[in-house]
C-alpha cells in the first residue's frame, strides 16, 4: 500500500506540475495569479515528487528525512495558495453579486423615470393640442389666417414629434407590401400642402419593385427627410434617387447645404442636436434621430453624408 501510494503520488504530482501552468485562466485576475505562482508551484511540487521517490528507495537515503520535511512545507504552502485562490474567488463573487443588485436597482429607477417622462409627454401633448384646436376655429375668419395657421401647424408639428418619441419602439413594427416611390410622392404632397415650401422635388425615373416593409415607419422617415431638406437646404431643388440591387432598395434624398462641412455627421443624428448655422430656424433636433431609430427598429440602414455642400440621406431596405 505504501509503495502504491508513493507511485501514485509521483505520477499525479508530475501531471500537476505539467498541467497546472498550462491550464487557461478563467479571467484576467486568475491569469495574473497563475503567472506569478506557477514556477514557485512547480518547484514546491517537485519536492513532493522527490519525497515520494525517496520512499521508493531512489536517491540518497540520508536525505530521506530532509525531503519529507520539504514535502510537508510544500503541502502547507500549496494549501495556503489554494486558500488565497478560494478567498479571491469568493470576493469576486461577492462583488459581482453586489454590482448585479446595484445595476438592477439602477435599471428599476431608470425605468420608473422613463415611465414618468412618458406619462408627462402624453399629458402635455393632450393639454397643448386642445387649445390648438380652439385657436384654429378662432382664426378661421381672421385676415391673417394663413400666417397664423402656419404658426399653429409649426407648434402642432413640434408636439407630434415629441409625442412620437414615446411610440417608436412599439407602434412602428410591422410589415406590408407597398410601392415605395408612390409612398414618398404622397408624403411630399402632404408636406407641400401643409407648409410654405418653395422648393421643387425632382424624382429620377428608375423603376423600383414593390417593397415588403413597415409602411407607417417609412412614411415618417420620408416625411422627416423631406422636411429636413426643405427646412435646412439651400437652393430651389430637392433630388430623390431610387436604386434597386439584388437584395435591397435604396432611397436617397439630396439637397445643398451651407455650414455643415466641418460638422461630424454622427452629431446630426443625435437627439436634440442642432447645428449653430440653423439655430435661427424652428426645430426640435429630433427628426434625424427619429429616422435613425425607426430604421434600426426595422433593420433598415440609415446614413448621411456631407461632401462639397451636398447633403445626402440614404435609407437601405432589404428585399
Amino acid at each position: 500500500s505504501l509503495v502504491s501510494n508513493a507511485i501514485t503520488l509521483v505520477l499525479a504530482t508530475t501531471a500537476f506540475i505539467i498541467a497546472i501552468p498550462l491550464t487557461p485562466a478563467i479571467n484576467f485576475r486568475q491569469g495574473f495569479i497563475l503567472r506569478k505562482i506557477k514556477w514557485v508551484y512547480a518547484v514546491l511540487m517537485s519536492f513532493v515528487v522527490l519525497s515520494a521517490l525517496s520512499r521508493l528507495g531512489v536517491g540518497d537515503g540520508s536525505m530521506l528525512s530532509l525531503i519529507y520535511v520539504f514535502a510537508l512545507i510544500t503541502t502547507l504552502l500549496l494549501g495556503y495558495i489554494l486558500l488565497i485562490r478560494l478567498t479571491v474567488q469568493n470576493r469576486q463573487k461577492t462583488k459581482a453579486i453586489t454590482r448585479a443588485h446595484t445595476l438592477a436597482a439602477t435599471n428599476n429607477q431608470l425605468n420608473k423615470h422613463v415611465k414618468e417622462q412618458s406619462a408627462l409627454l402624453s399629458m402635455l401633448s393632450h393639454e397643448i393640442k386642445t387649445p390648438l384646436t380652439t385657436l384654429k376655429l378662432l382664426i378661421f375668419r381672421s385676415p391673417i389666417r394663413e400666417q397664423l395657421s402656419y404658426q399653429l401647424r409649426s407648434i402642432e408639428n413640434v408636439v407630434d414629434t415629441v409625442a412620437l418619441m414615446d411610440h417608436i419602439q412599439s407602434d412602428f413594427i410591422s410589415e406590408e407590401t407597398f410601392d415605395l416611390v408612390t409612398l414618398v410622392q404622397e408624403q411630399w404632397l402632404l408636406f407641400a400642402n401643409h407648409s410654405e415650401q418653395d422648393k421643387q422635388l425632382r424624382f429620377d425615373n428608375t423603376p423600383v419593385n414593390l417593397v415588403n416593409g413597415n409602411r407607417l415607419a417609412l412614411e415618417v422617415i420620408a416625411k422627416n427627410l423631406l422636411s429636413n431638406a426643405q427646412k435646412y437646404g439651400v437652393g430651389t431643388c430637392i433630388q430623390l434617387h431610387f436604386y434597386e440591387t439584388n437584395d435591397e432598395v435604396i432611397l436617397q434624398v439630396e439637397n445643398l447645404c451651407d455650414g455643415l462641412d466641418d460638422i461630424d455627421s454622427d452629431l446630426l443624428i443625435k437627439k436634440y442636436y442642432r447645428a449653430n448655422k440653423v439655430s435661427n430656424l424652428r426645430g426640435t433636433g429630433l427628426g434625424l434621430w427619429i429616422t435613425k431609430t425607426l430604421c434600426e427598429a426595422n433593420d433598415y440602414v440609415f446614413s448621411i453624408d456631407i461632401k462639397d455642400r451636398l447633403f445626402t440621406a440614404s435609407v437601405r431596405i432589404k428585399l
